[in-house]
């Protein structure tokens, strides 16, 4: 009896090491690796899950204040893509804020709020990044700084769903250096002093669904949206509605811009150098919303006729279309121009 309860026990000791050795052993590539994760806005950060996925490991993080937020957004010894999760809204910032230092990183405000409290004259920064290379802003309101996102010389870069309003110089400068790859999709820019989104050169831009609104007050002449010696880009789906002026393409090469309101802006698009830029579409004969170009509506009325249709310039034969009878070409020739607002939808 006593011999048989001896073995019971060194099996039980035996199936004890194994679960713990079981729970020890490296995990698998579909594993979720989880640490132990604070309260939100506790303003630590925290770690977990890291998900292996088609062998690439995405790391994520917790951030709550300033320091937290950095301390994630720096480069910690590896290469692999990682997300940062805002958890609260920052407010009181005194000078710059959130500064990204790291490669393959994604930050996402969750819809949180950084505002700072910037009077103008320092040059304080809401969100920073600098010689990086695929680097995502998401979800995130960056206000009341002097300029809210800064991104310059950073490759394949995203601005998704942000709010970046009244801020005092400019609401978001990117580019530089004729970088590749850089979308800014879906994002509202208002009430920025002097301008809403300035582009240095840059090759491969994609400017898409943007609602721009009341910028450059401070200084009329400035344009809100500067395209400065962009090449291959597309700017499309976008509202500019009632700035001080519209867009300025400088020394633009190989652009298309379609399919944008421009209204009652007080210039709409000013033009200096460079070629082979449209703003339109080819006509579709078959359903002219799938070609045509822009809605202008200026200041002053000039709106447009639309008793015809057709490729011509003018339209003088046929039915109305919703296009522009005799296009548009204050500041870009734009053939075939829509008569309503997102007339092409």
């Amino acid at each position: 009896m006593e011999h048989t309860k001896a073995l019971w026990g060194m099996l039980g000791v035996v199936l004890l090491l194994g679960s713990m050795f079981s729970v020890l052993a490296a995990p698998t590539a579909d594993a979720q690796l989880t640490r132990i994760k604070l309260p939100q806005g506790s303003g630590i950060t925290t770690t977990g899950p890291a998900t292996a996925i088609g062998g690439t490991t995405t790391y994520t993080e917790h951030c709550g204040d300033i320091a937290s937020c950095n301390q994630a957004l720096a480069p910690n010894g590896n290469s692999q893509p990682k997300i940062v999760y805002l958890d609260n809204d920052i407010t009181g910032v005194v000078g710059n804020g959130i500064v990204i230092s790291r490669n393959k990183i994604v930050f996402d405000g969750q819809g949180h709020t950084i505002t700072g409290t910037s009077d103008g004259q320092s040059g304080d920064i809401g969100i920073s990044t600098q010689f990086r290379d695929a680097v995502t802003i998401q979800n995130i309101e960056v206000t009341n700084f002097d300029l809210g996102v800064s991104a310059e010389q950073t490759s394949n870069l995203q601005l998704l769903n942000n709010k970046i309003n009244n801020n005092n110089w400019i609401g978001a400068s990117v580019g530089g250096g004729s970088l590749n790859n850089i979308k800014i999709l879906n994002n509202e820019f208002q009430y920025n002093g002097y301008q809403a989104l300035v582009v240095s050169p840059s090759i491969n831009i994609e400017i898409r669904g943007n609602f721009i609104y009341q910028n450059n007050a401070v200084c009329d002449p400035n344009y809100p949206v500067r395209l400065n010696t962009i090449t291959d880009s597309i700017i499309t789906e976008n509202t500019i509605k009632y700035n001080n002026n519209g867009i300025e393409l400088y020394n633009g090469y190989n652009n298309l811009i379609y399919h944008n309101n421009f209204i009652l802006n007080g210039y709409d698009v000013n033009v200096v150098g460079g070629s082979d830029n449209a703003f339109s579409l080819p006509y579709d004969s078959q359903n002219p919303k799938n070609g045509g170009g822009n809605h202008w509506a200026l200041i002053g009325g000039g709106y447009c006729t639309d008793l015809y249709d057709g490729p011509d310039v003018p339209q003088t034969t046929g039915s109305p279309d919703g296009i522009c009878d005799d296009g548009h070409t204050n500041g870009a020739s734009d053939p075939y121009a829509f008569v309503y607002e997102n007339g092409w939808i």
